[in-house]
């Protein structure tokens, strides 16, 4: 059984895995010498452990490392079979190392030993040599070795497969279509012996690759269109292959992961490969699906898919891919830039780094360039479309809409077939509000292929958009469910509009339109508007001048939440992305969205750690900020991140002022790097702005306390408090948890109990019950007590601005709690605001007959100040 074999990746992208070997008696001389440098220089690979039965010998131990990606191990477990051993086993044990070799990249010399007798002759080994060439774009030297193939072994289920994939890669569209019927007339008629009795196919190779034919010519020919239940044939032929005929059968998991993803259903697509990445988490198909589709290993000590690629094959075209890609993820689009154009020049032949350079020179220098290069594209490959499908993804993720559009378009005119290309047009539409387009061309996408579930999600939720009433202010459109959300539009319009003009004074600029903010009320909604498909997770998303929200309303899966912090977080991104014409580099945008959330930091667990990596000099670099997105190595390194990427623009405001700030923005905006960018802001070089920047963070930071000897004393401090609490000896247990406070200002326990104390008759202090009050507001992201709190308090010292402002803050936490806008009239009333006492009762009366209409109420008693256990 040959369980090693992959698709090409143009039949099925990203699973294009060819598993080739190569064997001692075939290998003297020159090839046996390159073996054993491959044995000395690299020690085999320890993970996963391959346990196989007593009576195996080498060649089966070397085909199951080979199964699990370890080729290094295969190689050396194959130089250990002695020169005299079966003379019968020779080719077996050639291919086998012919394999491992092409695993870690030795093409060339996989390429000659393939290509010697007796392999040139042996169907296997043409198989591999035959997969290998397809999966590196040289379908020109295989089709000679194709069509001896098949004149050798005619009814070679793997030999039509390669013709017809051949015919693709050559741009001979209707040719494979031809050439993919084998598989369903004649003697074959594979998808009808299928619905007659799926029993009768008992090989996991053969199933899965009648499988990939038979979807490759429904996509071709559109079949799909006419016969949808083609859809559940080749998902159901992947199945039986992987769990009912070889439960261990890799090939199968990973052509399934890729078949799910491409039609929408990513989470299917991750459970069908998550058992291959634990069994082969070296194998380069493995990796490659992961990476597509998101899938990840559970083993604690797994690297990322692209270190993994690294470590088989240090010149890996796909792990280069992949790193531009991540770069140009994180909108760092001079590095992403240099990588592309290297990956470029070493595979000029491959359409990806065509298109990922192409798109790199789009952001930096603009269109002119880009068509230049995908024009180079049409010269090489006259019928595919596959770099301007490429490009038109990767500008779409860089919101460089206009030319994906015009990339996306060329895609559907040249290559109808490609659905997926429909797909993404109609989703990028929807991503910049332009509703009625996108439904066209998602109906147009639908009527191609019914089973794309992405597209059947996105389709659904365009029906719930137009029921959507849409509330206007100057700057901002709030889309928002009436039924469900009937508060909404006013609410989180007027907040919005005000955002909007301090985002303004901020950042020295306005954006060209409105904003338009969609609020969906559940959490599907929500979840398929930002992929397409229900059970991912978040708050807010910002695509430009289109932001999307979960209502923060109790009832949905995320419950109410400080939605005024989520909508300013991502209308900050709003503005950066549109003020540098989107090249504003991740890491910065999230830095700059995080410190105007007012918060110096926004988890509890935060502070500790920061204060960690500022005294023991492990803070980010601004060169290393990416890598905590895209390559993060330690617990915790993404919100340290957007912490530590906050307190970054504070350090630049506060020492070079507020347009030191606009003016990184608008060098970032010019296209120039990191380098050129901070000096542009600040006149200084970035190894001086880290260096000033980290002192000024440790000065900042030190007063936290969190050494051994400090933190030791603080927490006998908040026992003796504790105790004395308990004892209603409150005096005493104020000046314990004050200490304490004085050592770790930034834990939660001193401010919970101080917050409390202060607010009891005995101990009272209103000004500091106000100061540890805000500083547990920071926390408390679904429960508006301590806003509401400071609020009362503030009106008891007739400070009735501040008041009016944390009455307003208490809304912002708790969109439908009534008591909050009651508030709000009252002190509205008191400072003679009768327009503000007016919309406050308003609501608050709206809230009263929604929730009556839904059997519920939310009009709750005043909560206790703080959680601070009682006096017993």
């Amino acid at each position: 059984m040959n369980m090693f074999r992959r698709s090409t990746v143009l039949t099925i992208p990203l699973a294009a895995f060819l598993l080739s070997v190569f064997s001692t008696e075939l290998a003297h001389g020159a090839m046996k010498s390159t073996i054993d440098e491959w044995v000395d220089r690299f020690a085999p690979e320890e993970s996963p452990e391959i346990k196989l039965p007593s009576y195996a010998g080498p060649v089966d131990r070397a085909q199951a490392e080979i199964a699990a990606g370890k080729y290094r191990a295969a190689l050396s477990t194959l130089s250990s079979i002695k020169p005299d051993a079966k003379s019968e086993d020779a080719a077996a044990r050639a291919i086998l190392r012919a394999r491992a070799l092409l695993g870690l990249g030795e093409f060339e010399d996989a390429a000659i030993l393939l290509a010697s007798e007796p392999l040139a002759s042996d169907p296997e080994a043409i198989n591999v040599r035959v997969r290998d060439l397809l999966d590196r774009e040289q379908g020109r030297l295989a089709a000679p070795i194709i069509d001896q193939w098949l004149a050798q072994v005619p009814d070679s289920i793997q030999a039509h497969l390669a013709h017809g994939q051949v015919l693709e890669q050559a741009g001979d569209f209707a040719a494979a279509i031809e050439s993919y019927k084998w598989f369903l007339g004649g003697q074959q008629v594979f998808v009808q012996k299928w619905l007659d009795d799926p029993l009768q196919f008992e090989n996991a190779d053969d199933l899965s690759d009648i499988a990939t034919a038979v979807h490759r010519w429904a996509t071709l020919s559109m079949a799909y269109k006419e016969q949808a239940s083609l859809n559940d044939t080749v998902l159901g032929m992947y199945v039986r292959a992987f769990d009912v005929i070889d439960r261990e059968h890799i090939p199968s998991r990973v052509a399934a992961a890729i078949f799910a993803a491409s039609r929408g259903n990513v989470a299917s697509a991750q459970t069908y490969l998550k058992p291959a990445l634990e069994r082969a988490p070296h194998d380069p198909r493995v990796l490659l699906a992961a990476m597509r589709v998101g899938a990840q290993s559970e083993q604690e000590d797994a690297q990322s898919p692209v270190q993994a690629l690294r470590m088989a094959d240090p010149e890996s075209f796909e792990a280069g891919l992949y790193e531009a890609i991540a770069l140009a993820n994180a909108r760092q689009w001079p590095q992403a830039d240099d990588r592309a154009g290297v990956l470029l020049q070493k595979y000029p032949g491959r359409p990806e780094a065509i298109a990922l350079y192409a798109a790199t020179q789009f952001v930096r220098q603009g269109p002119p360039r880009c068509d230049e290069l995908l024009s180079q594209a049409n010269t090489q490959w006259p019928a595919r479309t596959d770099a301007h499908a490429f490009a038109a993804r990767l500008l779409k993720g860089a919101d460089q809409y206009d030319a994906a559009e015009r990339y996306f378009k060329i895609v559907i005119e040249r290559t109808p077939w490609q659905t997926e290309a429909r797909h993404q047009l109609g989703g990028m539409f929807l991503n910049i509000g332009r509703e009625d387009e996108a439904r066209a061309v998602l109906d147009e996408a639908y009527k191609s292929d019914p089973y794309n579930l992405a597209t059947v999600n996105f389709l659904r939720l365009l029906d719930d958009i137009a029921k959507y009433e849409k509330h206007h202010t100057e700057h901002v459109i709030v889309y928002f469910d009436p039924r469900l959300d009937p508060i909404v539009g006013e609410q989180v319009g007027a907040f919005m509009e005000q955002t909007f003009q301090d985002l303004v004074k901020i950042f020295d600029y306005t954006p060209d339109g409105k904003v338009i903010i969609q609020v969906y009320p559940g959490d599907d909604e929500f979840s398929v508007r930002m992929a397409g498909v229900p059970g991912v997770e978040n708050f807010g998303v910002s695509f430009g001048r289109v932001l999307a929200t979960i209502s923060p309303r109790r009832g949905t899966k995320k419950g109410n939440f400080n939605w005024g912090r989520v909508l300013r977080h991502e209308l900050v991104h709003t503005f950066n992305l549109m003020q540098t014409h989107h090249r504003v580099p991740r890491w910065l945008t999230e830095g700059l969205a995080v410190w105007q959330e007012g918060v110096p930091f926004r988890f509890k667990d935060v502070p500790e750690e920061l204060y960690s990596r500022a005294m023991d000099g492990s803070l980010f670099t601004i060169r290393s900020f990416p890598a905590a997105f895209t390559r993060p190595t330690r617990p915790g390194d993404g919100e340290q991140a957007y912490t530590q990427g906050a307190w970054l623009a504070r350090y630049l405001d506060e020492t070079y002022g507020r347009a030191s700030i606009v003016r990184l923005l608008g060098a970032y905006a010019a296209g120039k790097n990191d380098v050129a960018a901070f000096h542009d802001a600040t006149g200084q070089t970035l190894e001086k702005i880290d260096a000033d920047w980290h002192i000024w963070m440790k000065q900042q930071i030190a007063p936290w306390g969190y050494s051994e000897e400090a933190t030791e004393r603080a927490e006998a401090l908040v026992n003796e408090g504790d105790q004395a609490l308990k004892a209603k000896v409150l005096e005493q247990a104020v000046k314990s948890f004050a200490e304490a406070y004085a050592l770790q200002p930034t834990e939660l326990k001193p401010h919970q109990r101080l917050a409390y104390l202060y607010l009891q008759k005995e101990t009272s202090n209103p000004v500091g019950a106000i100061e540890h009050l805000k500083f547990l507001h920071i926390f408390e992201l679904q429960n508006n007590r301590f806003a509401k709190q400071i609020a009362r308090i503030y009106m008891r010292q007739n400070d009735l601005e501040n008041a009016l402002k944390w009455a307003r803050e208490a809304t912002y936490v708790d969109l439908y709690d009534a008591t909050s806008y009651d508030l709000i009239a009252e002190v509205a009333e008191r400072m003679g605001r009768t327009e503000d006492v007016q919309r406050a009762k308003h609501t608050a009366a709206r809230i009263a007959l929604w929730d009556s209409q839904r059997g519920e109420t939310q009009r709750t008693a005043e909560p206790p100040p703080a959680n601070a256990p009682r006096p017993e």
